[in-house]
């Protein structure tokens, strides 16, 4: 299990601090481009140059980052499946309130926790997985935007479809090896579980089946202590996601600050970006699961549709 924080992450970098970093590098790296001299960075005291010992606190940031995006599919799950636990009961004798509140908690999350990681992945995320490669993706198009994203198929972050984030995803082209290590568990293996126990149930001549045994992961619960755990969940993995942005972007600072203090034939030394591009793949492939799983809770309305996708009735 990776390692992230349980208390509310404070920002090290505000995003102006991130503008004029980002202002730096880009003019550094256009200047390198077009082969002439490297401008003076001219940063704040507070954003200025760090050593190569800041390297180990910077790796555990990264650590935590992946830590807390496994945490917010975690929270999501745990949502996901109480409702589903909720809808199971209804087939068991369990009544849900006249006016059950559930289903909306659940769509509400499921919502904002896409948008965050959307967001995430628009802003930030993109300048890590691409972060060694950014000057060579400038020196061929010269193309980058005010936003600083660049237009060419292999390195966009994102194509638009539609506007307000409706985008599909470019995630690189992780090795087999990479998606086992950070595959997370599906958020529907219960729910398959349990499909493939009611395939093997005897059908009564009225064609129902009387189900007994169900995953632990979607067993009902009372429904107040369903609805807590699905709030508590719920604002945890919203919580969570609206850290990744911010988590990222102190991560590129701090790179592009140790970055700033070595000589300029030492520019991008192993030292430095060791482990990058792998933490840019394996976040690439964390959020992927995100933005599969977020549908569902999305999308998530009580009792027909449950019963349809659980019973094919």
């Amino acid at each position: 299990m990776l390692n992230y924080t349980l208390d509310p992450y404070q920002p090290q970098y505000t995003p102006e601090n991130f503008k004029v970093l980002w202002d730096a590098r880009l003019a550094r790296l256009q200047a390198n481009a077009t082969a002439t001299a490297p401008p003076a960075e001219q940063l704040p005291a507070n954003l200025g140059q760090l050593t190569v010992e800041e390297i180990e606190p910077l790796r555990a940031r990264q650590t935590a980052l992946l830590g807390c995006i496994v945490a917010v599919y975690q929270c999501l799950c745990q949502v996901y499946h109480t409702a589903i636990g909720l809808e199971l009961g209804t087939n068991a004798g369990l009544a849900l309130p006249p006016k059950p509140t559930h289903a909306a908690v659940v769509s509400d999350v499921g919502h904002r926790v896409d948008q965050f990681v959307r967001v995430a992945i628009v802003e930030n995320a993109w300048r890590i997985l691409h972060y060694g490669s950014i000057s060579e993706i400038i020196a061929t198009l010269r193309n980058v935007s005010q936003e600083g994203l660049v237009g060419h198929p292999d390195h966009q972050p994102g194509k638009a479809a539609s506007e307000k984030m409706q985008r599909q995803f470019y995630f690189g082209a992780p090795s087999s090896e990479m998606e086992d290590r950070y595959r997370m568990p599906n958020i529907l293996e219960p729910l398959r579980q349990y499909e493939k126990y009611l395939d093997g149930l005897p059908t009564s001549r009225s064609g129902s089946k009387t189900p007994h045994r169900i995953p632990t992961a979607i067993y009902p619960l009372p429904y107040p202590e369903a609805l807590a755990i699905i709030s508590d969940q719920g604002q945890e993995a919203v919580r969570f996601a609206s850290e990744l942005s911010p988590r990222i972007a102190d991560i590129f600072c701090t790179i592009a600050r140790i970055e700033f203090g070595l000589p300029a034939e030492d520019e991008a030394p192993e030292t430095v970006f060791c482990g990058l591009e792998e933490l840019g793949e394996a976040a690439a492939i964390l959020f992927r699961q995100i933005l599969e799983a977020t549908p569902y809770l999305a999308n998530f309305t009580t009792m027909a549709s449950v019963r349809e996708r659980i019973f094919h009735s």
